[in-house]
Parts: C-alpha cells; sequence; structure tokens
C-alpha cells in the first residue's frame, strides 16, 4: 500500500503535523463526515480541477497565433450587407 502524506493545521495551533495515511484511509474518513462537510471537500475538489483546466485552457489560448482584429469599419460593412439582404 502506498501512503499519501496529508497536512492537518490544528486551528488552535501555529504548528503543523504531518500524519501518514493512505488513499483508502483518506477516503474512509471522508465517508464518516457529516453530508454538509463531505460537500466542502466535493467543491474543494472541483474548484481545484477548474482552476486546473482555467490555466491549460489560458495557456492554450496564449499559444495561438493572434486572430486578426475587427475593425469599426468591418462592423459597419457586415450591418450594411445584412441590412440590403433584409430588403431584397
Amino acid at each position: 500500500m502506498r501512503l499519501q502524506t496529508v497536512f492537518i493545521q490544528l486551528r488552535d495551533m501555529k504548528s503543523m503535523i504531518t500524519i501518514p495515511i493512505t488513499l483508502e484511509q483518506l477516503i474512509s474518513v471522508i465517508q464518516q463526515l457529516q453530508p454538509s462537510e463531505r460537500t466542502k471537500i466535493a467543491k474543494a475538489l472541483i474548484e481545484v480541477e477548474l482552476q486546473s483546466d482555467l490555466k491549460a485552457l489560458i495557456t492554450e489560448l496564449y499559444n495561438q497565433d493572434p486572430v486578426d482584429e475587427v475593425t469599426d469599419n468591418d462592423i459597419m460593412q457586415e450591418i450594411q450587407a445584412v441590412r440590403q439582404a433584409k430588403i431584397k
């Protein structure tokens, strides 16, 4: 069994303790929590995943070639084309 290291910050103390715990033990502890506490853990995990996905998306966008800028003139020409199409 592979051990995971879990860091627990004690609320009233400024020190940190390290407790070696297996993934199975961690899951077992989480399953014993109240539903509201499990919800907090689920939200924290989702937030981590969303941050990771967002970082990957931002990196991907920055690595793409820039898109040609659309000028006000381009927009006006498109508006005029649509208006002309509606008239016909």
